[in-house]
């Protein structure tokens, strides 16, 4: 209706009617355009080459105008234009800091009967287990991914555990986290549920007591949480768009055949002039993706 409204403007639509564009293979949005403008199959078609036919109309438009002809220098222009350097701006070099990046920790053996309790965060991209014993050693733990199946992932976790340590230990409490805290919850009759918030400072705290400050870049957001003795004082989550977050990584990784476990994070460490795109909307980002693609861009 909107399209209507802003394309035809009130006039009466000449029939028929060519959809073309790549939009034009969405079987809901062909009926939507049938539908607000009242055409029929007789007067509304998509052509065969719908995807191509701006570039066939290019070559109609110059043989029926030949003045319109330039002088074609092959493909030199165009490999000339992807070769040569761009003065485009980007960032210096990434680089691992010398700062200790991982908390460490030992996998504690169990050899007996142990009581213990069982951590579960279900987020949009990752569900993650973990099994601590009393003196908050760590018995066990999973890496998994969502892929829009949390009960599935969870119960896929919890039986690589139970093959794991089943036999030697007790779980005596259970807490939930993560976007789909409390449909876990229900399903493992957990004892807590907790925000992604609380949870994250808590364990920071418990790791190191003078934390202030906590980044959290997860599958659908980012949060920033301050810390002030022990207690959360403020925190900030992006609510606009989710340019940098998990799920766009992964998506992004998925589209130019990149495995975003073993592969991402080293093809950007190796890159020695890292492009600069939007910060803020994937739309925007995902748009320079392209560009630079065209451009050429290499590491």
């Amino acid at each position: 209706r909107n399209f209507k409204g802003n394309i035809s403007k009130g006039k009466e639509l000449k029939t028929p009617v060519a959809f073309i564009g790549g939009v034009a293979a969405n079987a809901g949005m062909r009926k939507a355009i049938k539908d607000v403008f009242e055409l029929s199959d007789n007067t509304f078609f998509v052509p065969e080459n719908y995807t191509s036919i701006g570039a066939a109309g290019a070559v109609f438009a110059v043989m029926e105008d030949p003045a319109l002809k330039v002088p074609f220098a092959g493909l030199e222009k165009l490999d000339a234009y992807l070769n040569e350097e761009s003065d485009e701006p980007t960032h210096e070099p990434l680089a691992i800091s010398e700062r200790n990046m991982n908390v460490a920790y030992d996998m504690k053996s169990v050899t007996e009967k142990t009581p213990v309790y069982l951590g579960v965060d279900v987020g949009s991209i990752s569900t993650n287990l973990v099994i601590i014993d009393e003196a908050k050693n760590v018995l066990a733990k999973r890496y998994l991914m969502t892929e829009g199946r949390p009960l599935e992932a969870v119960k896929r976790g919890l039986a690589e555990i139970g093959d794991e340590i089943g036999d030697r230990v007790e779980i005596i409490g259970a807490g939930t986290t993560g976007s789909g805290r409390y449909l876990t919850a229900d399903f493992l009759g957990a004892d807590i549920v907790r925000n992604e918030i609380t949870a994250q400072a808590q364990a920071a705290i418990s790791i190191d007591p003078s934390v202030d400050t906590i980044f959290e870049i997860g599958g659908q957001d980012s949060k920033y949480i301050s810390i002030d003795n022990g207690v959360i004082v403020d925190f900030e989550m992006n609510k606009a768009c989710a340019a940098g977050t998990g799920s766009f990584l992964e998506e992004q990784a998925e589209r130019l055949d990149i495995s975003i476990k073993e592969e991402f994070g080293k093809l950007a460490l190796k890159s020695k002039k890292p492009v600069k795109m939007g910060e803020r909307c994937t739309v925007f980002i995902e748009s320079d993706v392209i560009h630079q693609q065209q451009r050429g861009a290499g590491p």
